[in-house]
């Protein structure tokens, strides 16, 4: 059989084209053979002729273009019949559904050169469709608009949401008491009552507004204050670090701040695990104050006792922080109300 046509036997046998592509940066050897030495770096998209097939490598010829003064041998596992280059997408929304073409968009996707329509779609933002040429590795910001009329809703919702917790939990609260004077009052004290129960609701609704978010995802109340975007304090205090007591959070802590912490009438506050935070960053837009900053969660790394997670509110990544470090807390309760 002539040289070429067995060439192309073998070709089609291993599923490649005679002119290929690289497909990551590799090594080119002298041979195939286990005592191979490195020629050249073979850079990632270069085109090359494959001439010869053995033992999982192919030979590729000589090429002026490529500053290349004789054939190489490289693993038939770094090449590829048609180049492809990365795409990388940004956006400003969190959690996006993202479509290139038909496909699901993964992180630093491999595509042929060409022109490709980019959809996404995202709670809270309008849909948007563009087109993306690449012809080389490819990074493009799209920016989505927000969708004024849906927030506009889910701020109604919350609103009576949170009225009617209100009303919900100050009952509860009260039953024995109404139930003793009930028994003993006058109408005229009852009706006095009465009044002052509705502006206590009042308030207590007009306070929690101001300075909750509820989160009914989790079923979680977090706090939503000033403080929530002011507040800074270590994991554990710096004497209790330099002792080694990596455990021991009593003094100024994160978590004794959300012990100690009183707001809209709760005093069951405490400091949020790793996996509520990081919930809580995908509702990031909802939230009245927040920083772009790392918050503490009360998940110590169990790899190194010295260093507790936090979530990085810019990005929602995780990271384990020295635990003397003084990171931004907000603190969380939870609420059987929330539906």
């Amino acid at each position: 059989m002539p040289v070429q046509e067995e060439l192309q036997v073998t070709l089609k046998e291993h599923n490649i084209s005679k002119k290929i592509f690289i497909k990551n940066e590799t090594e080119g050897y002298d041979t195939y053979k286990e005592d191979k030495k490195t020629l050249y770096t073979l850079a990632r998209a270069a085109q090359y002729d494959v001439v010869d097939i053995k033992e999982g490598y192919a030979r590729l010829a000589k090429s002026p273009n490529n500053s290349l003064e004789s054939d190489v041998w490289v693993s038939l596992d770094a090449l590829e019949s048609q180049a492809t280059y990365f795409l990388t997408l940004t956006t400003n929304a969190s959690n996006p559904k993202i479509l290139v073409e038909d496909q699901t968009y993964q992180p630093n996707m491999r595509l042929p050169q060409g022109e490709y329509r980019v959809t996404l779609t995202a709670d809270g933002f309008l849909d948007k469709s563009v087109e993306i040429r690449v012809d080389a590795d490819t990074h493009a910001q799209i920016r989505l608009d927000l969708d004024t009329k849906a927030q506009d809703e889910q701020a109604a919702m919350q609103e009576a949401q949170m009225a009617s917790l209100a009303i919900q939990e100050a009952q509860e609260a009260q039953i024995a008491q109404e139930a003793q004077i009930a028994q003993i009052a006058m109408e005229e004290a009852k009706k006095a009552q009465e009044d002052e129960k509705k502006k206590k609701r009042a308030k207590i609704a007009k306070e929690m507004k101001k300075s909750v978010y509820l989160d009914k995802a989790q079923k979680l109340m977090w706090q939503d204050n000033t403080a929530a975007a002011q507040v800074k304090k270590p994991w554990i205090t710096a004497q209790n670090y330099e002792a080694k007591n990596y455990n021991d959070t009593s003094g100024d802590s994160a978590s004794a701040y959300c012990k100690n912490l009183t707001l809209v009438g709760y005093s069951d506050w405490r400091l949020p695990t790793k996996k509520e935070l990081k919930n809580l960053f995908k509702q990031k837009n909802s939230l009245k104050n927040v920083s772009s900053n790392w918050y503490w969660s009360s998940s110590s790394n169990q790899n190194a006792t010295e260093r507790a997670w936090g979530v990085y509110f810019n990005n929602g990544d995780g990271y384990s922080d020295f635990k003397n470090t003084s990171n931004y807390v907000r603190c969380v309760r939870a609420s059987k109300y929330l539906k």
